[in-house]
């Protein structure tokens, strides 16, 4: 192969019509000499075939003067230019090939600093770094990517000039033929072959699609668009389009249009049938800016527009729109929760305080009444174990209003106590003729007995002031632990 400064990749012939490498072997030519350089001035001359070492060497073109400055189509010219904006993702070698590197996570990146002050040097490093960083900004890799289709595209997509590209991916070698497919229904073909083989699986590394887009569509809320249709499958009566999804309407907005020029690059490429059509959908579900680049191109003049991604995916519209795969009735991490199932009702239920001030049991007599703890019951279980105050009534809970007095409940047998005056009376209950306190018979009228009894009443003080033991029931151990744990899970729920 000869050096790459004297390497031509597209020659024309006296008419301007393309003259390629494989019209060569034909008798007779069918172009008009003298030949020149597509994109310069330049003379080009055809070396025929010949032996080297024993190996057949095909008839190729030389270019023996050089292109002219600034030539398109100058191939060490453009791969340098696509090197210096790769952010180091792509190498030209010693052999006048470029490596492309594509790595295993491409975010978006800003544009690498230019000079050590930040600015260009010169107006050559000015307008080369105008060509390499786009807003929004193009991924590195992406951007290769896309300055390298274009490039084939100005030489015809010829496969020998494809081979000097490559692609880098976790230390694998790729040529591009297998890497980026398209826009010839040829390759389109080779990409449905290679996706149906993988079985649903994701290929072992991304794939490039390049195609102009021929219809875009709304299919519900979900935007798509066709690169390729009506390509003949292997099967008989199929037929094979080539379509780009997303579940994010900006992805595929009103900015890519038809006609537009369009590199989706991916590894998620999968097959899909439609029901009651006979096509092979190869698809691939457009899910971040940077799987995705478009821009103009211009039959006429050859000339192609700047290239574009979409804008980047707010939160927002993360949050709104789903990509495929995830389940639809699997309720959002945020907003309502699902509503609880009801519970059978248990030996306690609270609903206002009035209500909880006739039926709260205290804490020791049911556990299950702690977990169905409020602020009321609480409230009303602290009062129910206060300390005794001399100025206030001792009831273990709120009376309602016009509400009888509670009846009084005989504390546990106590020892014999002296005698009391004749005017004194047990309080909470009326006095007996003896000095005995006696149980009061509780009224017709009177409200259901609560769950909670009252605390003893105070025993009588004999007259000469002598002490009496105090024989009032205490809590038990047990009940300071459970009021600890109530208040702790009340506190909890609040």
């Amino acid at each position: 192969m000869a050096d790459s400064g004297e390497r031509v990749i597209k020659v024309e012939d006296s008419r301007g019509k393309p003259v390629y490498r494989w019209m060569l072997e034909q008798q007779p030519w069918p172009f008009v000499e003298p030949l020149k350089c597509a994109g310069c001035t330049r003379p080009v001359s055809i070396v025929p075939a010949y032996l080297r070492l024993g190996s057949p060497v095909s008839a190729h073109f030389r270019l023996h003067e050089g292109h002219d400055d600034g030539c398109p189509l100058n191939p060490t010219q453009v791969m340098t230019d696509i090197a210096f904006g790769s952010h180091g993702l792509a190498k030209v070698m010693k052999n006048g090939t470029l490596r492309l590197t594509i790595p295993a996570h491409d975010p978006p990146v800003p544009p690498a600093p230019t000079a050590v002050g930040g600015e260009p040097e010169d107006d050559e490093e000015r307008a080369r770094l105008r060509v390499t960083t786009l807003r929004p900004w193009l991924p590195p890799a992406l951007n290769s990517a896309v300055k390298v289709s274009q490039l084939l595209r100005r030489c015809d997509f010829d496969p020998d000039f494809a081979e000097l590209f490559t692609v880098e991916y976790r230390n694998k070698r790729i040529a591009w033929s297998e890497f980026c497919y398209g826009p010839d229904d040829l390759s389109y073909g080779q990409l449905h072959d290679r996706v149906t083989a993988a079985k649903g699986r994701w290929l072992e590394h991304p794939v490039a699609v390049h195609g102009t887009v021929l219809q875009t569509g709304m299919a519900g809320t979900k935007p798509y668009a066709v690169l390729a249709t009506g390509i003949p499958s292997r099967q008989a009566g199929r037929t094979v389009e080539v379509v780009l999804r997303s579940a994010f309407p900006t992805l595929l907005g009103k900015e890519l249009q038809v006609g537009m020029q369009v590199l989706a690059v991916g590894a998620g490429w999968k097959i899909f049938t439609p029901q009651r059509r006979s096509v092979d959908e190869v698809q691939l579900w457009i899910k971040e800016h940077w799987h995705l680049a478009f821009w103009t191109w211009d039959k006429d003049t050859k000339q192609t527009g700047a290239p574009m991604c979409p804008l980047p995916l707010t939160p927002e519209q993360r949050r709104d729109s789903r990509p495929p795969g995830g389940s639809g009735s699997r309720p959002s991490s945020r907003g309502s929760r699902p509503a609880a199932a009801s519970r059978a009702p248990g030996p306690l239920r609270v609903s206002t305080p009035r209500e909880v001030s006739r039926t709260a049991e205290p804490p020791g007599l049911s556990v299950a009444a702690g977990e169905a703890c409020s602020e009321d019951l609480a409230r009303l279980t602290l009062k129910a174990y206060a300390k005794p105050d001399s100025t206030s009534p001792l009831t273990a809970v709120d009376q309602p209003p016009n509400a009888p007095a509670l009846p009084a409940v005989a504390p546990r047998p106590a020892p014999p106590m002296p005698e009391a005056p004749p005017g004194s009376a047990t309080p909470g209950a009326a006095a007996a003729p003896d000095s005995r306190p006696q149980p009061a018979t509780p009224a017709a009228s009177l409200p259901p007995r609560p769950l909670l009894p009252p605390p003893p009443s105070l025993p009588e003080q004999p007259a000469g002031g002598a002490s009496v033991p105090d024989t009032s029931p205490q809590p038990e151990a047990a009940e300071p632990k459970l009021m600890r744990r109530l208040f702790a899970r009340w506190r909890r729920g609040r």
